[in-house]
């Protein structure tokens, strides 16, 4: 089984290139849409979209938590949800012509209960199990987090991590099945500016020597560079109209567990991850099946 996890689901408030005047933002309703955040809960949607089982977990609570289960059932997410007092996040996100703004709420610590409830979940996961753990992390959620991994690394759970840079440095002792920072986050991760194809590749071998096994580093508009099953792989861009970034990330994970569990062939996996990551990218939704087709017939992956 798969399983997301978001510790900091928001609902997200997305304006799509708005008319900008001196002090106001002008826009009509058709440019305006409510989404439901949160990296895992956005990796769900895109393994839903793609015909692959998984639950979502996630700790919410309030009038606006109320809002967010319904709207997650109306996707037919198959919801676990963690107790929380505490209303999710609101996000505003800004997509302007030439760049993009996001606005977001501040990061949800879990309480006792919803750990406690956590902690349960992950001791009936078991061998080849995967968990996606990704999005933001409270500080002094770290070392629950920490000593769970720990455990979950003990059963032969896959742990696949997408968060922030300084603390997924401190979880790669634990042997992450899949980790995909961008290049500016791999710079964070090393301290030291990467810049060229051979920076990131040693910055990759690097990764590896600390525990991570599978590694994509992931450059926007100029594409991939992964080493997955100890071989190196070039994914070439697709020139889109950039619409929106958000959850691109989210949906390139996605795209790539989904694939890899059925045959373990890298190439393919980078694939649907790379179309998956386009497909959202290009418009102000997740990625639908139809776009991810299309963008698959696109993809370039070569040997490095």
């Amino acid at each position: 089984m798969i399983y997301t996890l978001t510790l900091n689901p928001a609902i997200d408030y997305v304006i799509n290139k708005p008319v900008v005047l001196t002090n106001l933002i002008r826009f009509a309703d058709d440019q305006t849409k409510f989404t439901i955040g949160g990296k895992g809960i956005n990796a769900s949607f895109i393994l839903n979209e793609l015909g692959i089982k998984n639950k979502a977990i996630t700790p919410t609570g309030g009038d606006l938590g109320d809002f967010l289960v319904k709207q997650l059932k109306i996707k037919n997410i198959n919801l676990i949800k963690l107790d929380q007092e505490l209303n999710p996040r609101l996000n505003v996100k800004l997509n302007l012509k030439t760049t993009n703004y996001e606005f977001n709420g501040p990061i949800r610590q879990l309480n006792s209960k919803a750990k406690h409830q956590l902690h349960h979940l992950f001791k009936r996961m078991k061998d080849d199990d995967y968990l996606l753990l990704m999005g933001s992390i409270h500080l002094d959620d770290f070392d629950f987090i920490e000593h769970e991994c720990k455990e979950l690394k003990s059963k032969n759970v896959k742990l696949v991590l997408d968060i922030d840079s300084q603390l997924l440095l401190k979880l790669l002792k634990y042997q992450p099945f899949f980790i995909k920072p961008n290049h500016l986050e791999l710079s964070s991760l090393l301290n030291k500016k990467i810049r060229t194809q051979e920076e990131i590749i040693t910055g990759i071998n690097d990764l590896q020597k600390l525990g991570a096994k599978n590694i994509a580093i992931t450059m926007g508009a100029k594409g991939t560079i992964a080493s997955i099953n100890n071989q190196l792989f070039k994914v070439d861009p697709i020139k889109i109209n950039l619409i929106s970034p958000s959850g691109a990330g989210d949906s390139f994970v996605a795209g790539f567990i989904s694939e890899y569990i059925k045959n373990s062939k890298p190439q393919e996996s980078l694939i649907v991850a790379t179309a998956c990551a386009t497909a959202s990218a290009s418009s102000i939704e997740l990625a639908k099946l139809n776009e991810i087709k299309n963008y698959k017939k696109q993809v370039i992956v070569t040997n490095l």
